[in-house]
């Protein structure tokens, strides 16, 4: 498939995505005529508001299934964090019904969640006997080995993306009443035709984040020397330059 063909039909499907309705039970008229609210929506309010993502555990076939994790530190103690996106087949998963995407949607709020804490940080003791972390800083990989045209014709993968790539940005941040982790800098590797257009759609939601990110596509050789370069050995997976036998030091996939 060329390019532009590529391109048309990825256009077509953001189109579709944006156009997508939110899930909406059917609409009740009370005694005014107003909207009244049905008994699913209620129950919708109510289990969101006792909801919280830093309390949620992804399922265990969700963790199997879309793998992210912390593979070791850098020369500056900063946390590095492998995403496999190109392993993430949301497609199928999509098809799979309401409430397991809705899991899915959940692991991807908690991964950010994590990324933005500070608990994957070191930490030190200062002289009066205060913890805190060695730096505000982390690195990403961000691995699109495995994407398809398969995977981004469809509205929903497409929205899901772009939605929770897209707030990469927001590791950036770093509120008066938050601590929130910096992104120190960022590798997507394995970028293939298909996932560069994906890319091309992220630098605008991404905004300032992309200034952190070097793009490299599917030859190893021309951006393994660059990570065995600026990252310890020991710390990164042998397919990323590391040395054999590495192991992640936490899996959340």
């Amino acid at each position: 498939m060329s390019f532009p063909i590529l391109t048309v039909l990825l256009g077509c499907a953001i189109v579709l995505a944006q156009a997508l309705p939110a899930p909406n039970p059917k609409e009740v008229l009370d005694s005014k005529g107003d909207k009244a609210p049905t008994l699913d929506t209620i129950k919708d309010q109510k289990a969101d508001e006792k909801f919280s993502i830093a309390n949620w555990v992804s399922p265990p076939e969700v963790v199997k299934n879309f793998p992210y994790y912390l593979s070791g530190y850098d020369h500056e103690d900063r946390p590095i964090v492998v995403i496999d996106i190109g392993k993430w087949d949301a497609r199928s998963w999509h098809k799979k019904g309401k409430e397991d995407w809705a899991n899915l949607e959940h692991h991807a709020e908690k991964m950010l969640d994590i990324l933005r804490s500070g608990i994957l940080a070191k930490n030190f003791t200062d002289e009066n006997n205060v913890t805190k972390p060695v730096t505000d800083e982390m690195g990403l990989i961000v691995d699109f080995d495995g994407f398809n045209v398969a995977q981004m014709t469809s509205p929903h993968v497409l929205a899901f993306m772009t939605k929770y790539l897209g707030q990469l940005e927001t590791i950036q941040e770093k509120l008066a009443y938050a601590y929130f982790e910096k992104l120190a800098y960022a590798y997507f590797v394995n970028v293939n035709a298909v996932a560069s257009v994906v890319v091309r759609l992220l630098r605008p939601v991404m905004g300032k984040a992309m200034e952190r990110v070097e793009i490299y596509g599917t030859k190893p050789s021309q951006w393994m020397p660059i990570l065995r370069r600026n990252l310890p050995g020991d710390q990164i997976p042998k397919k990323y330059g590391g040395e054999q036998g590495h192991n992640s030091l936490v899996n959340y996939g």
